[in-house]
């Protein structure tokens, strides 16, 4: 049987270290894409996550190679970065391609929601004038010939 912590090893140290490196390039990107402090950044994810979080934690989270054992960013918290962040670049990177695929068309489809409602609304708005003027339209050929007879 095999070892449940052994599972859990994906790939060499050097391959382990550089996704490590990696990401924490993309977090640094992200922050800086966001326009936020990272002051700031920390108050919104904690209150988002429930905890005290700080400005020297997220740089702790970003530092490169300072320490044999740094800090890793809990991959719990990506959404919820990606939400105070206001971009989806650190979910993009830890998705596989097709999760990515799937998350670019959701993304796509939200930048059409708005089409989707004014077109819906001026729908609604047709069927209801098109309701209004039933029975104010031309009369059937057979009514106006009763009229004509009745003369």
């Amino acid at each position: 049987m095999v070892n449940p912590a052994e599972r859990l090893k994906v790939g060499t140290q050097n391959e382990r270290v550089k996704a490590e490196i990696e990401f924490c390039t993309v977090l640094v990107t992200a922050f800086d894409l966001s326009g936020k402090p990272r002051k700031q950044i920390a108050d919104e994810l904690g209150k988002r996550l429930d905890r005290d979080l700080s400005a020297s934690m997220l740089n702790d989270f970003t530092r490169i190679g300072e320490r044999e054992r740094a800090p890793r960013f809990p991959a719990a918290w990506i959404p919820d970065l990606c939400v105070v962040l206001g971009n989806t670049l650190p979910q993009q990177h830890v998705l596989t391609p097709v999760q990515r695929s799937a998350l670019e068309l959701g993304e796509r489809h939200s930048e059409f929601d708005w089409v989707f409602e004014n077109l819906r609304a001026g729908l609604t708005r047709l069927i209801e004038r098109a309701s209004r003027k039933k029975g104010k339209g031309k009369r059937s050929r057979k009514t106006r010939r009763r009229k004509i007879e009745t003369k």
